[in-house]
């Protein structure tokens, strides 16, 4: 019987594309383990398959100590790898893979699969950045998250394409077409991992103490306790802060907001990546609130999936006017075509991934 090793670089609850593999393997009865880093020491009730690395790290650790972390998690895989052989691979982001290249493309050439899901600042060193070409040539195939990666990859690759959310998610996604909530106040969630303090203080001091605006800010990350800290000072009364959620709970709290915030700060980090927010937004039909100078925002504009702003501009007019001339059908009908072509990628993906761990 074949036996692959899924190895992540957290728990799987912040790594909700996973299970997007899991359930292929489940679904065709392939046995598999799944190694994971249990970096802020959670209680995880997972099945007999999986493996904890638990030394806690810390994220917000200098670079030099991040990069010692992950080797430190690639030496506790390696040593379960020199007991225990495998059919194949699946390997996540770039920073968490990197230490891999010699040993897959030795033992395991061709029988992995590299996932990669942002860009990563370990790539300004010519070491990393030859460790990743590696990976990527001796991969069985390489998948992305987003086609605005192809601008720092090496272009003579190919890639998968796959995305944030899945077959189920979409099938689901219908039964919300007709409830877009247009009523005020507009309450603009930010959910998820909190990230761009920078962005969302300046956010909440230009849309703070308005009668006709709502902000929520729902989860954990970087970015929580500067924004809980800028809050609790200056006190606006149209801003409420929700920490840790379950999963479970997401759709309902985006369900009682308008919009969804997905402005993110301007840097290389943010540039080409396409959020988990940006699909929550389609599929439940909350239209999404971003800046017009990365990648997602002409996914945005393309499927005409929200507001667009720039960074010098009075956003509050714009989100006003945003929804006084709001039209539900033109913008329902981007949701569709959207994930449609979300749907024909993820179906090319399972394609892909079926084939390599069945032939």
């Amino acid at each position: 019987m074949k036996k692959f090793l899924v190895i992540i670089p957290a728990v799987k609850e912040v790594l909700p594309y996973i299970d997007t593999y899991t359930s292929i393997l489940d679904k065709y009865n392939i046995s598999y383990n799944v190694i994971y880093w249990n970096r802020h020491g959670e209680v995880c009730k997972y099945g007999s398959n999986y493996i904890a690395y638990e030394k806690k790290t810390n994220d917000e650790y200098s670079a030099p100590r991040k990069i010692y972390d992950i080797y430190r998690f690639y030496r506790f895989v390696l040593k379960h790898l020199k007991k225990v052989s495998y059919d194949g691979i699946f390997i996540y982001t770039i920073a968490d893979s990197i230490f891999f290249y010699k040993y897959l493309s030795k033992h395991y050439k061709n029988r992995y699969v590299f996932d990669i899901r942002d860009y990563s600042p370990i790539l300004k060193f010519p070491y990393f950045r030859y460790a990743l070409n590696h990976l990527l040539n001796k991969s069985a195939f390489n998948v992305i998250s987003s086609e605005g990666f192809k601008q720092f990859l090496p272009q003579e690759e190919s890639y998968v394409i796959t995305h944030n959310i899945t077959l189920n998610e979409i099938g689901n996604a219908n039964i919300h077409n007709n409830n877009c909530n247009q009523d005020k106040p507009y309450n603009i969630i930010t959910i998820g991992k909190l990230r761009d303090e920078k962005v969302n203080i300046d956010i909440i001091k230009t849309l703070g103490n308005r009668t006709d605006i709502k902000l929520s800010f729902v989860g954990m990350g970087p970015a929580s306790q500067t924004i809980k800290n800028h809050v609790e000072r200056n006190k606006p009364f149209n801003v409420t802060i929700t920490g840790k959620y379950l999963k479970q709970d997401e759709d309902k709290y985006v369900l009682n907001a308008n919009m969804l915030n997905v402005c993110m700060e301007q840097n290389i980090l943010s540039k080409y990546l396409l959020s988990n927010r940006l699909y929550l937004g389609a599929r439940l039909r909350r239209p999404l609130l971003t800046y017009d100078d990365d990648y997602q925002s002409l996914i945005i504009k393309k499927y005409k999936l929200g507001l667009l702003v720039s960074r010098n501009e009075n956003i509050y007019d714009k989100i006003i006017n945003y929804w006084e001339t709001f039209d539900y059908d033109m913008y329902n009908q981007g949701c569709i075509w959207f994930l449609h072509d979300v749907e024909n990628d993820l179906k090319n993906f399972e394609k892909k991934i079926v084939k390599f761990i069945t032939e």
